[in-house]
């Protein structure tokens, strides 16, 4: 299914890392080593850490515990997983404040976002329940839900080969493919402490920073093997 072909030693501790976002137009991958405080910026080009600075412009109440965000890049909202709420919340970015409050039937304490913008679908996971959701931007409204690994944490979507990445804090890696609006399993694999995924849209490489391999953190490159 994937086949690892790199790892690169990343700085800090050997401690958890969270979210990644892949800015495939400038070739830079982000990540949140969490329990470090740090923000690593990995080249993917030439495949090394670079240095990063951001700083905070306002805080909004979600009447809930934040889980992932993602760009709809459509109207331009952000959108984010509301755990114990259960909801999935628009915000516009302009004027700061939440436009859209929407229930996950089925989700419990959603975490994970990834879009299918050409398609307008959004995957949310359910990490208490190990569920999936699909969500239509356009009505806003839950199509359909699927069962994955224990606790799943962030997910990755490459929109040129469908492909749906769940990673998951049981170290379960469920891969899917998007098709008619709807999810296709494609196969699973475990890998400890893999509960982080990205993956880059140009290349089709996946990348997993795990927090503690022979006690140091890395950064896995895995590439798509041929499916049996």
């Amino acid at each position: 299914m994937l086949k690892q072909i790199a790892e690169i030693p990343l700085p800090g501790p050997a401690v958890r890392f969270d979210y990644q976002s892949l800015d495939a137009k400038n070739g830079r991958l982000y990540i949140a080593h969490m329990n470090a405080d740090q923000l690593v910026v990995f080249d993917v080009q030439k495949r090394q850490v670079d240095a990063q600075t951001n700083k905070l412009i306002a805080s909004i109440q979600l009447g809930g515990g934040a889980g992932n965000t993602a760009c709809d890049a459509g109207p331009g909202h952000i959108l984010v997983a509301v755990h114990g709420a259960n909801e999935l919340v628009a915000i516009n970015p302009a004027q700061l404040k939440i436009i859209g409050r929407y229930k996950l039937p089925g989700i419990e304490n959603p975490h994970g976002i990834a879009l299918d913008q050409t398609n307008r679908l959004a995957f949310i996971a359910g990490e208490e329940n190990h569920s999936l959701a699909v969500f239509d931007l356009n009505s806003m409204k839950l199509l359909s839900v699927f069962q994955v690994g224990d606790d799943p944490d962030v997910l990755a979507f490459d929109p040129g080969l469908s492909r749906l990445y769940v990673s998951a804090e049981s170290g379960t890696v469920t891969v899917l493919e998007e098709s008619n609006r709807t999810l296709h399993m494609l196969g699973q694999f475990h890998m400890p402490h893999a509960h982080t995924v990205s993956v880059d849209p140009k290349t089709h490489l996946v990348y997993f920073p795990l927090e503690n391999v022979a006690g140091k953190p890395l950064l896995r490159i895995m590439e798509l093997a041929k499916l049996h």
